[in-house]
């Protein structure tokens, strides 16, 4: 294990540029945008930022004093029992298994019970598909919430593989009483079946899990509001692979592999899907897309790409030159190295989880 210091220094090294630039069809050399921190640490310190600006522009520019944030979390439905260990702090529970786990048992953490009658088809086609629930969930909520709203949302990872949504609601002008309001959205959401857009006679719901708040924007409501959107930001830059098997158990990486084998032979990304012969990014995904993100219209006025050429513009006029932009620093540690570092710290856990990478 290397040393803390030198894990820090590997991390501000790592964020000075984009770990493979890429040649677009012009011959300009761009950064790569990636998300995952153990990719790319600069690229997606980046996303990360941006979209810390465009959700809390979001929180702070509600106005009329009468808006409240829903704080939403909707699960992914069960594909098979599955280890449930406890994180640090926790209550412990019995598992499918029989036995109590405790954090020491962390290895087996969203690893099924029994992988041989785990459904990892169905669950590859959940992460493709729920995009399309999440669609039908926004209609069924417009058409059931007597007041306007607008959301931001961001789909996480779980240990298990699978997606699920973490969602801020912004709702205006507040006509009805929160516990009103918070059933409501319970019921709507629990509600909502979404049929498959590429498996024909397959449809979606939720899962049984699910979380509703009510927060207002006087004092500590706001403060909690915009400290949510910080967690769930975290979840952004998490690496799929590296969650689900970042103690690099035997078992997870079992599981993991299963999923890829799924996504990769059992799934069709569309449906004029060609098997394992198709190239599309969701049969190396488990099949989620590639927004993690999302946001209605009219949350905030930000977009990604003004942010980004506001960026541009700043590194022309400060370096010189664009694809330069934040390249300077601590000579001490090669870039290389640095990265090398930042990896292994990412993999043996330095960081705790991958979504908290600072």
């Amino acid at each position: 294990m290397v040393a803390a210091e030198q894990v820090a220094l590997a991390r501000v090294v790592a964020r000075r540029k984009c770990a493979r630039k890429v040649m677009t069809a012009s011959g300009e050399m761009v950064n790569c945008g990636s998300r995952s921190f153990l990719t790319c640490p600069k690229c997606a310190r980046v996303y990360r930022r941006d979209w810390q600006a465009i959700l809390s522009d979001g929180v702070r520019g509600a106005g009329s004093g009468r808006e409240v944030f829903v704080l939403l979390t909707l699960t992914a439905p069960s594909f098979g029992k599955v280890h449930r260990v406890p994180k640090a702090g926790r209550s412990v529970s019995r598992c499918a298994c029989g036995r109590q786990h405790s954090e020491r048992d962390r290895v087996l953490r969203g690893v099924p019970v029994s992988p041989g009658s785990y459904d990892y088809a169905a669950q590859a086609a959940f992460n493709r598909d729920m995009g399309q629930l999440w669609r039908f969930s926004q209609i069924a909520l417009h058409r059931a919430l007597p007041d306007r709203f607008e959301v931001a949302a961001v789909r996480e990872w779980q240990a298990r593989g699978v997606l699920h949504m973490h969602c801020l609601i912004r709702v205006e002008g507040m006509s009805m009483p929160r516990a009103s309001l918070v059933s409501l959205i319970e019921q709507t959401c629990a509600g909502v079946v979404a049929p498959s857009p590429i498996d024909e006679g397959r449809s979606w719901r939720w899962g049984r899990q699910s979380d509703v708040q009510v927060v207002g924007l006087d004092g500590g409501s706001a403060r909690k509001a915009i400290a949510y959107l910080g967690k769930i930001l975290g979840y952004v830059v998490k690496d799929l692979g590296i969650e689900a098997v970042e103690n690099r158990s035997a078992e997870a990486t079992a599981h993991v592999e299963a999923l890829h084998t799924a996504a990769r032979d059992d799934m069709a990304c569309t449906k004029e899907c060609a098997g394992r012969s198709c190239g599309h990014r969701r049969h190396r995904s488990l099949g989620a897309g590639s927004h993690s993100v999302s946001r209605s219209k009219e949350w905030s006025v930000l977009r990604r790409k003004t942010l980004k050429e506001q960026r541009r513009v700043w590194a022309k006029e400060h370096l010189g030159d664009a694809s330069c932009e934040g390249d300077r620093g601590v000579e001490s540690m090669s870039f290389a190295e640095a990265l090398a570092i930042h990896r292994e710290a990412f993999l043996t856990g330095v960081y705790g989880s991958g979504g908290s990478v600072p």
